[in-house]
């Protein structure tokens, strides 16, 4: 198939053209199609619920929600772990799966389970939150609307208007506004008032409950008409609702207070020191990033064009289109430049200007062709597609001058036959450049058989524009080289051509004549240097071997050991630094303002030098979060540039602002990704007692922080709040009638509250809640509470109980069933492996009881799935590489010439590494095992024309030195252009701090490294391996055939010798 290709190209070109247009055209609508994103599409194998239960303690919330729900989970299928957190009000728990779960079916069986837990769980439990974990539903828009007054109205017409109008724009899946809270009616009731009517609290409540109603009751014929028929008996006021009837000659308002006011505990959300109404947008999985942003700020910008909005201000404080768009438009220049550089490299060897610029219509055919895929698969056009793209541009012309330049020979030799050299010419080098490709994308295929994890999803992603545009690549190599060059065929040399052929001739070498001879005098001087180099390495093999060994051995010694592994993911900064704040319970709400008001402004007074565009505040009295928003290159001045990277301003945060404040403490962090030096890691303490777990992770952390590398390492444990135990004496409490249950609930709907029916408000519900008034929840209060008993007289609730002081932690965390003492530690290197191997050391000397265990955390685990699936990968592609080799050069014993190339490269990237200080992460894993196909491609044109010339009858030695001196020109050009391709990104001109995480220089780094020095031993110790096992195949052959003769002669001589 592959050699009628240019058979049929030339012979129906207006067929080809036409199939190569449509292609174009199919490729240009689904790129208009394929969404832009910064992350790429991922689907984490792990489910949430968070579950409210309002005002219930930590203990409650694990002892009622958490431990029965998880009950219901543990028998699922293919769990792998389950997490859960309980704090006041509410409980979260997470599930995750292996990998053989079905996502859609998991995820329908946990909401049965849940949904079937909830029978179990307390009636307060009235609301669940489930959410699937993918990065496709992450915020993409924020914004804040602000109003000198009339805030309440701004923030009610942002919840009826706003949020419905921009829900309605297509790609827009959830709408979210903050900021301003709820308005809710409170129903303080009255201890004095219940006593002196002798009313029990939990009499009243089902009054309340039951007397605000709006339900169908059934229907009746009217006239031969069928009517519905609705009971109605709704509170539409406060008025309404004070004057309810409780008992005879009893209202609403003789034992308790009606007011309306903000919800009670909500946070405060300032921006900038200014209150108002904030609003989070999420796309839909289908939409594009850039799109769905425009559209948002069209609609934004329309509304406050309208009467009742004119006067509200806006300000986006996010918009990751933006971001995105920037980050792509910097990557869009640097493979613009890498593609200008490989072109000028095959300029300066070609010398033609219109053979190259056919080569360079492979690049942009090539890659536009990518789309259709990330299309038909519902993919994503984010900086890791991109980023294989820019790596494989310098490749994209490899197979075309391949073949322009074998045609050109053939053309050289006999030019009264075009059509047929073109067609010959191209079929001549389809399987060499076919098995070159092949080898190329062949390095993708294990990924699909790897756990799940990091390098697993970042391989598929890269994999897709790399295969893909190859595979296009090569097809347009077959088609379109051939006809071009009918095309481009130069009847004769005008003036001003050969003049700028002679101008570039000082840039290149004569290459040898038809007779394959030695090149005279006016070979280039890097010709006569690397034959004079091969001819040494052939004559000297031992020395030369040696050289190599101690090569690979200081490699081992020096940048092995210092270039380390690091966690990091692709992504733009986000120029978000944030400050953590955790108050103790004494602190009330004013107090938190007060701290809050100090910490802004230290931050404020640093504003300009830092370039923080916003400081955004959200807190209440049990802590909150500092969040500066940083200003991207747009936002600065003419002639400004960043100054501070967000790691860097994290730490300025460290050094300004107290490490604590009255009442609580700060914790500092970034929403990207670790810095170069700086790694955050985390352990578990798992057990049954949180006290010993607690004692144990101690003396961990000491050990820890002893180790090598580690600057800090603490116990993060959330500090315990004061608690009021109340003992209820049960022959007291029989006497009086008097059931713990009915204590406890009493107790509860008084402090806690209890939800009521909503009160009708307009357009909206307004949430109704019952409870005792502030300054009625003491311990006086408490103590003195009024139960009924079963004689139905009213006792206090110190006659027939005790109350004790005790404390109760702020959050419980169980995980897999055992509860959890969670460790972090400061690790001050790029080398993580090393960390990880003395961790595990540690962790195995520990001494624990037995059922206490402690777990490397999330990182440490994540980087032992990396190692294992780059492992996997890099011995299954060398696998399938030699398989490939071994089938093209129908040998067993060449091929391991070919495989020596990747030890070679490696060496490169080390060497790379360490020189510029650069730490492997997995995008730079991704670059390795790209690598390992691209490096064999060049010792396949050595070892392939070796074998030729071998077969040809010239000796084996004048062999290796000719195929040397023929392939020196073609391996040095295309691995110029490789090199060339990635180049932007490895001297970090795409990415700099003001823009993404310095990441996807490893990447560039990792292919420019290996490419270069692997190229460089490449064409000396291919040619050194391939005489070196040569020899053993004929010596291994040799000694066969003496064996053979050996036992031919012993069955002979048993055969004559006479019988006894």
């Amino acid at each position: 198939m592959m050699g009628s290709l240019p058979s049929i190209a030339i012979r129906h070109p207006i067929a080809t053209v036409m199939f190569i247009a449509s292609m174009i055209a199919v490729s240009l609508i689904c790129y208009r199609r394929v969404p832009e994103d910064e992350r790429m599409k991922f689907d984490y194998r792990d489910v949430s619920c968070y579950i409210p239960y309002p005002g219930a303690a930590p203990e409650t919330v694990e002892r009622e929600v958490t431990t029965t729900v998880e009950g219901e989970l543990l028998t699922m299928p293919h769990v792998k772990a389950i997490r859960s957190r309980s704090s006041e009000g509410g409980g979260s728990i997470s599930v995750q799966f292996d990998t053989e779960a079905d996502m859609s079916d998991a995820v329908a069986e946990f909401r049965g389970r849940i949904e079937r837990a909830k029978l179990k769980l307390p009636p307060e439990v009235r609301r669940m939150f489930i959410r699937r974990h993918r990065t496709i539903e992450w915020s993409c828009f924020r914004i804040a609307l602000f109003r000198e007054e009339n805030e309440d109205e701004l923030a009610r017409l942002a919840r009826s208007q706003i949020r419905n109008r921009l829900m309605r724009i297509p790609g827009v899946a959830s709408v979210t506004v903050s900021g301003r809270p709820n308005e809710e009616i409170y129903v303080d009731f009255d201890q004095e008032a219940l006593k002196r009517y002798n009313l029990p609290l939990h009499a009243v409540i089902p009054v309340l409950q039951t007397s605000n109603i709006n339900v169908s009751v059934g229907q009746v014929l009217n006239s031969e008409v069928r009517c519905y028929v609705r009971a109605l008996d709704e509170v539409t006021s406060t008025d309404q609702l004070e004057n309810l009837v409780i008992g005879r000659n009893l209202r609403l308002k003789d034992i308790a207070t009606v007011r309306r006011e903000m919800a009670s505990g909500a946070g405060n959300f300032t921006i900038d020191g200014k209150h108002g109404v904030f609003i989070d947008v999420r796309k839909a999985a289908e939409a594009s990033l850039i799109e769905t942003c425009r559209r948002v700020r069209e609609e934004i910008n329309q509304i406050r064009t309208e009467p009742q909005f004119q006067d509200v201000e806006t300000y986006v404080f996010e918009d990751r289109s933006a971001r995105v768009e920037l980050a792509m438009n910097t990557l869009g220049n640097a493979a613009k430049i890498g593609g200008s550089f490989s072109l000028l490299i095959v300029f300066l060897f070609i010398r033609r200007v219109r053979a190259t610029a056919l080569i360079a219509l492979n690049i942009p055919l090539s890659l536009v062709v990518v789309f259709i895929y990330l299309y038909a698969r519902d993919m994503s056009f984010n900086m890791i597609t991109m980023a294989g793209m820019i790596t494989v541009i310098g490749m994209l012309v490899d197979n075309a001058i391949v073949v322009m330049e074998n045609i050109h020979r053939k053309n050289r030799f006999d030019p009264a036959m075009p059509v047929q050299n073109a067609i010959t010419g191209a079929n001549e080098v389809g399987i060499a450049i076919a098995a070159a490709t092949l080898t190329s994308i062949i390095v993708f295929l294990p990924v699909y058989y790897l756990e799940e994890g990091d390098l697993q999803a970042h391989m598929k992603e890269f994999s897709v524009p790399v295969t893909v545009s190859l595979l296009a690549s090569l097809f347009l190599a077959m088609t379109l080289m051939p006809m071009g060059m009918l095309l481009l065929r130069d009847h004769h040399d005008s003036m001003w051509r050969l003049k700028i052929r002679g101008f570039f001739s000082q840039f290149s070498w004569k290459t040898p004549d038809a007779a394959g001879q030695k090149p005279g005098a006016t070979a280039s001087g890097l010709m006569r240097a690397y034959v004079f180099a091969l001819e040494w390495v052939l004559r000297n093999r031992m020395s030369a071997v040696f050289i190599l060994l101690f090569i690979m051995g200081m490699t081992a010694l020096i940048p092995y050991r210092h270039v380390g592994l690091r966690l990091q993911t692709p992504s733009a900064d986000d120029r978000i630094a944030s400050i953590g704040v955790q108050f103790e319970q004494s602190v009330n709400f004013d107090m938190a303002k007060d701290v809050f008001d100090r910490l802004y402004a230290i931050i404020d007074k640093r504003r300009d030098e830092l370039q923080i565009k916003n400081v955004f505040m959200d807190y209440s009295a049990m802590g909150g979060t500092i969040r500066a928003y940083l200003k991207h290159p747009p936002d600065l001045a003419p002639g400004e540039h960043i100054r501070y990277s967000t790691e860097e301003i994290r730490d300025i945060f460290w050094r300004i602002l107290p490490e604590n404040v009255p009442g609580g403490q700060l914790r500092f962090g970034t929403t990207q990704h670790a810095s170069r030096d700086t790694q955050t890691i985390s352990l578990l303490a798992l057990g049954d007692d949180t006290q010993i777990l607690s004692e144990l992770a101690e003396r961990f952390c000491e050990l820890l922080a002893a180790q090598p590398d580690v600057r800090e390492a603490h116990v993060e444990q959330e500090r315990r709040e004061q608690e009021l135990r109340l003992q209820v004496d049960n022959s007291l409490a029989s006497q009086a009638g008097i059931t713990p249950l009915a204590v406890s609930r009493t107790v509860d709907v008084a402090l806690r509250g209890v939800q009521l029916p909503f009160m009708k408000g307009g357009e909206y519900e307004v949430p109704v809640r019952g409870q005792f008034s502030e300054d009625a929840r003491t311990i006086e209060s408490v103590e003195n509470m009024l139960v009924m008993g079963a004689n139905g007289k009213l006792t206090a609730l110190n006659t027939i109980s005790s109350t004790s002081k005790g404390t109760t932690p702020r959050v419980l965390e169980r995980y897999n069933g055992k509860s959890v003492v969670r460790m972090t530690a400061e690790v001050v290197s790029r080398d993580l492996n090393r960390f990880n191997a003395n961790l595990v050391r540690l962790i195995q000397s520990f001494e624990m009881p037995r059922g206490y265990s402690i777990d490397k955390g999330y990182e440490m685990t994540e980087m032992d799935s990396i190692l294992r699936n780059f492992s996997t990968t890099l011995f299954m592609a060398i696998a399938l590489i030699y398989m490939v080799m071994a089938a093209l050069f129908e040998s067993c014993m060449l091929p391991m010439s070919v495989i020596t190339t990747i030890p070679l490269s490696f060496i490169g990237i080390y060497w790379t590494m360490y020189l510029t200080g650069t730490s492997m992460d997995t995008i730079s894993l991704v670059g390795t095992i790209v690598m390992c196909g691209i490096i064999v491609n060049n010792a396949i044109v050595i070892v392939h024309r070796i074998a030729q010339l071998d077969r040809g009858g010239l000796p084996r030695f004048e062999a290796v030195v000719q195929a040397g001196r023929d392939r020196l020109r073609p391996v040095v050009m295309t691995a110029l252009t490789t090199m060339a391709g990635a180049l932007p990104i490895a001297i970090g001109q795409a990415q700099r701090k003001d823009i993404m995480t310095d990441v996807l220089d490893s990447l560039g780094r990792t292919i420019v490294g290996g490419m270069g020095f692997g190229t460089l031993l490449t064409l000396l110790v291919v040619p050194l391996f391939y005489t070196l096992i040569d020899d053993a195949r004929v010596w291994i052959g040799q000694y066969v055939r003496d064996m053979a003769w050996i036992v031919r002669w012993r069955v002979a001589s048993a055969g004559t010798r006479p019988v006894d």
